[in-house]
């Protein structure tokens, strides 16, 4: 999701898949644009940190248990001495960002909320949940032009 609420890239995944699988795979579908990625602390992994400087964006996200050991990965012990830090309290502030569309998309009164009887399996949830994100951004295109 970037700064103004559009959704960059999306997976959708059944509920037993941790959402650190999709998210390496998401990784590489993010804008050329893109140099940092804030997320919560379900993201936090060195597989994932990996992957994304590899391609040359940070992962900002607090630290499971508030440690990162010697053989963590670098990124995490940074991120953990960034963690008592006044520029934390910023980042985190950002968190509004991601957290304000998401409610957008479930209390418009086409939004994603609870699925249809006749939406079941995952390749009709997905086209269920694109559609809505489809309309989600007809609706910001909308907003923006009214203004």
């Amino acid at each position: 999701m970037s700064p103004r609420g559009v959704v960059e890239a999306f997976e959708v995944q059944p509920l037993n898949v941790n959402e650190r699988v999709p998210a390496r795979r998401l990784c590489r579908k993010l804008p050329i644009k893109v140099r940092r990625v804030l997320g919560d602390g379900g993201y936090d992994s060195g597989p994932l940190h990996k992957c994304l400087g590899e391609i040359g964006i940070k992962l900002y996200t607090p630290i499971l248990n508030r440690y990162a050991g010697p053989r963590s990965h670098r990124r995490r012990r940074v991120l953990l001495r960034l963690f008592y830090t006044k520029s934390w309290a910023g980042l985190k502030s950002l968190r509004d960002c991601v957290e304000r569309p998401l409610g957008w998309m479930g209390n418009v009164g086409f939004g994603l909320k609870g699925l249809p009887n006749w939406v079941r399996r995952l390749p009709r949830v997905t086209r269920w949940v694109s559609g809505k994100i489809l309309l989600y951004h007809a609706y910001l295109l909308r907003k923006q032009a009214a203004s």
